[in-house]
């Protein structure tokens, strides 16, 4: 009703990083007007994927998001053992065709239009919302060569890939 807070359940995986990070957004939060109850989840519990994907309010999952978290066949249930990565259970057949169309397609401008496609639908309808980005640095050996986050790429959309994605190719310069 009218002048009722907004109450937000707000799950977090427990570590110190992640108990500090849900501390400062969950202030943020209530200076603007809502209703947070932060909770944290225990490294055990984290593990039971029914309590993941059966959570009601905001959780945060932590990484990247990638398109396989919102397709249909990610949403856990008992059935399946609660496997699967959409565990906020949003269901778009039409999402579900870009990613099926995106994953069997070779050609670089059809990857990049499925994918515009796909992060359209998911913005356009606040399936995912990003709360935060850790920043991380990292450091290399001056004699070695060849280190390099890389990309991964869609077209002129392009993704970090993990920084040992080229290990066969680094030497030691002399």
């Amino acid at each position: 009703g009218q002048g009722q807070r907004f109450r937000l359940d707000f799950l977090f995986t427990a570590g110190t990083q992640n108990e500090q990070t849900q501390a400062i957004l969950s202030d943020t939060w209530r200076r603007a007007g809502f209703d947070v109850y932060p909770a944290i989840l225990s490294e055990a519990d984290a593990r039971d994927l029914s309590s993941r994907h059966t959570y009601k309010g905001l959780a945060s999952r932590g990484g990247t998001p990638t398109p396989s978290f919102y397709t249909t066949s990610g949403i856990g249930s008992a059935a399946n053992r609660w496997a699967g990565d959409n565990r906020g259970g949003w269901s778009d057949s039409e999402f579900d065709r870009l990613y099926r169309a995106f994953n069997s397609s070779l050609d670089p401008s059809d990857r990049t239009r499925d994918w515009v496609q796909m992060m359209t639908k998911i913005n356009d309808q606040a399936v995912a919302y990003l709360l935060f980005f850790n920043i991380q640095i990292k450091t290399w050996v001056p004699g070695l060569r060849g280190p390099d986050v890389g990309v991964q790429g869609f077209g002129e959309l392009s993704t970090p890939t993990t920084p040992h994605w080229n290990i066969h190719e680094w030497e030691w310069a002399g």
